[in-house]
């Protein structure tokens, strides 16, 4: 127990560093990470896919809290977007859960590998300059509701908290800098972490827990404990890198872990 748990805070620490950094939810580098070790490694049926999927959710929320608190303090989130990524999120997320359940353990593999791909290609191509948060236009007002019931959908149905996708859509329609993108997608993480997970811990499941680990509804009681201790820790130190290196390196570093990512969920 005691080699699984450094294991964990280490998973934790690692995918706390990026979601501080990058404003990411922490799950696309947890879930490849746990996937290599509970299913490659251990050798645990593909059903467990699911239960990763929802410990996930659990995880991100202490992840997002980490992150907000730390961004709030160097001023990086712009609170006047709170009411487009909060409302279309509590319907998103409910239908995602539900598509989680329902789908094949495969098959989410593969939606989360090409979602992945598709979002790292579009934040290397997209160029962007930063504008004030109050000259987004209706239009664009329009297309980030859209774009947050969307992305909630598949977050809550993938267990990634969405930041992987919401931080390039922030980008091109709020007129943001980087930085601030990355602390403001922290909310829009936590929103759709906290409605996924209560979804989870209140449905049932056939799926076997592991030896000795606590287990509700979906929800992995043990892996989210120990992880969650690495990522508490690694979301303060990715917010205070995020404000010591030059914004161009983060965008990039956000790409590149993207693309491993989409690679590894295969």
């Amino acid at each position: 127990m005691m080699a699984l748990a450094l294991i964990l805070i280490s998973f934790g620490l690692f995918s706390g560093i990026m979601a501080g950094l990058l404003g990411i939810g922490g799950g696309i580098v947890f879930l490849p990470l746990a996937k290599l070790y509970f299913l490659d490694y251990l050798g645990y049926d593909v059903s467990f896919v699911k239960i990763l999927i929802a410990t996930s959710s659990a995880i991100i929320i202490v992840n997002s809290s980490s992150s907000l608190y730390r961004h709030l303090k160097f001023k990086n989130i712009q609170f006047k977007l709170w009411p487009y990524l909060f409302f279309p999120t509590l319907i998103g997320t409910q239908i995602g859960g539900y598509f989680t359940k329902i789908a094949t353990p495969s098959s989410l593999k593969y939606i989360l590998s090409v979602l992945l791909l598709l979002s790292a290609i579009k934040m290397l191509f997209f160029k962007q300059k930063e504008a004030k948060i109050g000259e987004m236009s209706k239009r664009n007002k329009i297309l980030l509701l859209i774009a947050v019931f969307v992305i909630s959908i598949f977050a809550s149905m993938l267990g990634i908290g969405g930041g992987a996708f919401m931080v390039p859509v922030l980008f091109m329609l709020s007129g943001l800098s980087f930085k601030k993108v990355a602390g403001t997608a922290p909310m829009f993480k936590f929103f759709v972490s906290v409605s996924s997970t209560i979804l989870y811990l209140m449905s049932t499941t056939s799926i076997t827990p592991i030896s000795g680990h606590i287990q509700i509804g979906y929800v992995d009681v043990t892996i989210w404990f120990y992880t969650a201790i690495g990522g508490m820790i690694g979301a303060q130190l990715g917010a205070i890198l995020l404000n010591k290196i030059p914004t161009k390196v983060a965008k990039n570093i956000f790409v590149i872990l993207l693309f491993i990512s989409a690679y590894k969920m295969l």
